[in-house]
């Protein structure tokens, strides 16, 4: 696991958690699921550059259904 990893984990996951929490809170359940994505994808991405780009895509995505 590389450096690169584990940050990219930390920041998409910790933004993953606040769409997860104000999901829950407003009952939407596109956020919720937009949440649980964002904080367990990087376990399962192959590269790190593939981890930094769909985690780039999908924080756009959450910031275009907000």
């Amino acid at each position: 696991m590389s450096i690169s990893s584990i940050f990219s984990g930390l920041i998409f996951g910790s933004i993953g958690w606040f769409v997860f929490s104000q999901g829950r809170k407003r009952i939407e359940n596109s956020k919720v699921a937009l949440g649980l994505i964002l904080m367990i994808y990087p376990i399962l991405m192959p590269s790190n550059v593939w981890e930094w780009v769909v985690g780039i895509v999908l924080c756009a995505y959450t910031y275009y259904i907000w």
